[in-house]
């Protein structure tokens, strides 16, 4: 029969057998530093440590020794004993859903039988300890009760009669009562971009421009859109925890497109905004959306200057119709227009100048 003491004014309460049942019990126990043997609870805060002393000793033939205890599923159950004469000893479980050879007591999806066993050092006392972190089990534990089997050799159940064992029967169940938990804290996301000045929207709502701080968020995880002018906009998602900070940077791309541009006559020379030069007819990569100076210039044709407007993503084509300059100088006229007539009077002066003076020439 087991004893349940507790003293209301400690965190402390201990399991411990009469001394009736340690006299006829088939293994010696050893006890711990208080003098009580057998399982305590060591209450810490917001957890529990379950200790499951097992005693290994020399036994007859594989004889084990069975305790029992019960604990919530998810809490650490430190399982700890004493083997004399072994440097190791090997866990692993057996219960429901479980492989009837057993599996390893921190991954159920490893076969006892397969080399599932969980290795223990023994110290210079004899003593060993494990964690039995129920919470952190690969493949997942159920309710239910299992046995945890400690023997001093690699051997599943099967082949336990080569060596010495014992025996722990944990019974594993759900907590009755939930952990009271504080409301969650408002967060941050702070917003910056490549160029500044970047509009940010989250969901539907404008929030501002960059770079930006957007107090006051429930926790959880929001759809940003960050865009400018003459950019492609970036769109990403920012999770804000409790009381924390989330910053989000973003390197915008600037939103370009191509110009395809002819001339009639071809030949003639493009500037685009009075710098990128080329001939006609050419196309022009990797120019920024938007609104740019086209100057096209050939000799003897009138300069002409217009502008042009780029889509991200498109071709935009230009056709250019250049017309003749005609005559240059400060003299020239337009065809059919006559001369004025002080021109044509000043004109006849000197002709007849001219043929006076070669007259006189001649005689």
């Amino acid at each position: 029969m087991m004893h349940f003491n507790t003293d209301r004014n400690k965190d402390t309460i201990m399991y411990s057998r009469t001394e009736t049942e340690r006299s006829t019990s088939s293994k010696p126990d050893r006890p711990d530093k208080t003098g009580t043997p057998g399982l305590q609870i060591r209450r810490s805060p917001g957890w529990i440590i379950l200790a499951a002393i097992i005693i290994l000793c020399p036994l007859l033939s594989g004889t084990a020794v069975a305790e029992s205890i019960t604990a919530p599923l998810g809490d650490t159950v430190e399982l700890s004993g004493y083997s004399y004469g072994s440097m190791d000893v090997y866990l692993f479980l057996t219960g429901p859903n479980l492989p009837v050879n057993g599996a390893a007591i921190n991954d159920i999806t490893f076969p006892a039988d397969q080399g599932g066993l969980v290795r223990v050092p023994v110290d210079s006392t004899g003593r060993w300890s494990y964690d039995w972190a129920t919470n952190a089990i690969i493949g997942g534990l159920d309710e239910g009760t299992y046995t945890v089997w400690v023997s001093t050799v690699q051997a599943d159940r099967s082949r336990l009669r080569s060596g010495e064992y014992s025996t722990l029967s944990v019974t594993l169940r759900r907590p009755a009562l939930a952990l009271a938990t504080t409301a969650p804290l408002p967060g941050t996301i702070e917003v910056r971009s490549v160029p500044e000045g970047a509009s940010v929207v989250i969901g539907d709502q404008y929030k501002g421009q960059t770079p930006l701080s957007i107090d006051n968020l429930d926790p959880g995880t929001y759809a940003l859109t960050i865009s400018h002018f003459r950019y492609d906009p970036i769109s990403v998602s920012a999770t804000v925890r409790s009381g924390s900070t989330t910053v989000v940077n973003a390197i915008l791309i600037p939103s370009v497109g191509s110009l395809a541009i002819s001339s009639s006559p071809a030949g003639a020379r493009v500037l685009i905004d009075g710098n990128v030069s080329v001939i006609t007819p050419a196309t022009i990569d990797g120019l920024s959306a938007g609104n740019h100076s086209v100057t096209v210039q050939l000799d003897g044709y009138a300069t002409v200057q217009k502008s042009v407007t780029v889509v991200a993503g498109q071709n935009t084509s230009v056709s250019i119709v250049l017309e003749s300059a005609g005559p240059a100088g400060p003299s020239a006229t337009r065809a059919g227009t006559p001369l004025p007539l002080p021109v044509l009077f000043l004109s006849a002066v000197i002709f007849l100048m001219g043929i006076t003076l070669l007259h006189r020439w001649r005689k």
